[in-house]
């Protein structure tokens, strides 16, 4: 779904009550005792996109941004989530509301993921109110996140390094199929009502699996949250519910269309190519195809390891190349690139290293 003007996404927003509940779980607000309030207009004729409500008390006032703005809109939009704050901090309001002690109250900066990616200026640069909360809406899937601080650093560095932004998704050092197990064992967990405590999960549950990265489970849990898939207290969000729920062909498509195509767009140009060069080489092709001076983020950088990674992903979880450790001739099996939705998902099914692991997974979910 394309969010490209504001208005569009407003409506998404006021539409889709799957939405407003996922940003719900963002603010920490009892989606079921909240109530979304459209074109809110406050004091000095500021209108808030949106005000939100928990038991009739304000809990958040928030700001929307469509994918086609101008760092003038953006910082425009600042602004806003500035004044947003100071209502709640001086309790003002057209319609005397009760608001929130300020501790808990939210100034909402909400944008499509494309803001992130697609506009010259880098959200990591600017200076917002201490009650911020900026939030990201993925326009392939409606998957809401939380934009930390961490994030907002790592973009900011991204700038002062000159890194190239194609994506600021990243799957750390894990295949796919470990995060989708781990979110099956997650939503498991949480409907039975057993408290996540990571350590304990990672020694007693998960490396039972004897995955690939059978030591690295600690990173699962990170990429899960920083994808919005899990919450605070590690327990799988509505979204990430969802997807635990998906067949893995299915979750794995959905990881690359909505998260980590342009990572593929730019591997698959080069490999097309030579699909024999060295990870050093592949980076240099990178670089003299796309006439690019600087590392891009989470794929050139740190001396290839981004990179390597990736190839991992695309041959393990996806089945579209082959090759053995540390060796680069490698063979093409399918281009995703050339592929429709269908075709690409029944490859996923047929060639994934996810059945080699699909039993070990199963009990021990099935022993939970």
């Amino acid at each position: 779904m394309e969010f490209k003007f504001e208005k569009k996404f407003q409506d998404a927003i006021f539409q889709n009550s799957q939405i407003q509940q996922r940003i719900c779980e963002c603010l920490s607000i009892d989606f079921y005792q909240s109530k979304f309030i459209r074109e809110d207009r406050y004091i000095n004729g500021i209108i808030a996109d949106f005000t939100i409500f928990e038991n009739n008390i304000v809990k958040a006032i928030m700001e929307c941004k469509g994918a086609d703005i101008n760092v003038t809109d953006f910082v425009r939009g600042i602004g806003q989530i500035f004044q947003y704050e100071f209502f709640a901090e001086n309790k003002l309001s057209r319609q005397n509301y009760n608001f929130c002690n300020l501790d808990d109250f939210s100034s909402v900066y909400i944008f499509p993921d494309t803001v992130l990616r697609l506009n010259d200026f880098n959200i990591g640069l600017f200076k917002y109110p201490k009650s911020k909360k900026i939030i990201e809406v993925n326009s392939k899937n409606l998957a809401v996140r939380l934009i930390g601080d961490k994030e907002l650093e790592t973009l900011k560095n991204s700038k002062i390094q000159n890194l190239t932004i194609i994506s600021q998704y990243y799957i750390r050092d894990n295949r796919i199929f470990e995060l989708y197990f781990l979110l099956k064992v997650l939503l498991v967990l949480k409907l039975k009502s057993i408290r996540v405590a990571r350590r304990d999960i990672e020694n007693n549950i998960l490396r039972k699996s004897n995955s690939i990265n059978n030591n690295n489970w600690r990173n699962a849990f990170i990429s899960l949250a920083s994808l919005g898939f899990i919450d605070s207290e590690n327990y799988p969000t509505s979204i990430g519910v969802n997807f635990a729920n998906m067949d893995f062909s299915d979750f794995a498509y959905m990881i690359y269309e909505a998260y980590i195509k342009p990572y593929f767009e730019i591997i698959f140009s080069i490999l097309e190519m030579d699909s024999n060069l060295s990870i050093q080489e592949i980076i240099s092709k990178i670089f003299e195809k796309y006439d690019y001076k600087n590392d891009i983020l989470f794929l050139t950088q740190s001396n290839g390891r981004y990179l390597s990674s990736w190839l991992n992903i695309i041959r393990d979880d996806f089945g579209l190349i082959q090759f053995n450790p540390r060796d680069k001739n490698r063979k093409i099996l399918l281009n995703p690139l050339n592929s429709n939705k269908e075709k690409l998902i029944e490859h996923i099914k047929n060639n994934t290293k996810y059945t080699e692991y699909k039993s070990s997974f199963e009990r021990i979910i099935n022993e939970l």
